[in-house]
């Protein structure tokens, strides 16, 4: 794995979705969300990027969607490797829509990294090809 001092650590994602007026179970999940985002932003050199979480009915089933999250990711991505902020990152995914921001990181001199797990979610090969390492966290902690 990389050794290298930590410039900043980046969480991406959004609240959980609340229907007016909220259900208590709702009500409760965002609470919960909330406490623990609060938690994140507590941390010296942790930013929390929230996006939004968008509702929609897709093929006759209620479809929840995380909006913003990606471009979110992809921008702060391409910002430090520009800048020369960072000469690593680490990203924890398994999703192929930040191979674009990866490449423009390696483009600037950025090694990129991938940690993910198959057992929560395969990678996609054009993921695992477009960084320089990649870490199974399942094959890490047994």
């Amino acid at each position: 794995m990389f050794s290298a001092e930590r410039f900043r650590t980046y969480y991406y994602d959004c609240m959980p979705y609340q229907s007016s007026p909220p259900t208590p179970q709702e009500t409760e999940r965002y609470r919960a969300k909330d406490r623990f985002i609060s938690s994140l932003r507590h941390n010296p050199r942790f930013e929390v990027r929230l996006g939004r979480l968008a509702r929609h009915e897709k093929c006759g089933e209620i479809v929840f969607e995380q909006k913003g999250v990606d471009i979110y990711l992809s921008i702060d991505l391409a910002l430090l490797s520009g800048r020369r902020d960072i000469q690593k990152a680490v990203l924890v995914t398994a999703d192929s829509d930040f191979v674009p921001a990866i490449n423009a990181a390696k483009e600037a001199g950025v090694l990129c990294a991938v940690c993910y797990s198959r057992k929560y979610r395969k990678p996609h090969d054009q993921l695992l090809y477009a960084c320089d390492e990649r870490f199974d966290f399942d094959g890490l902690i047994g």
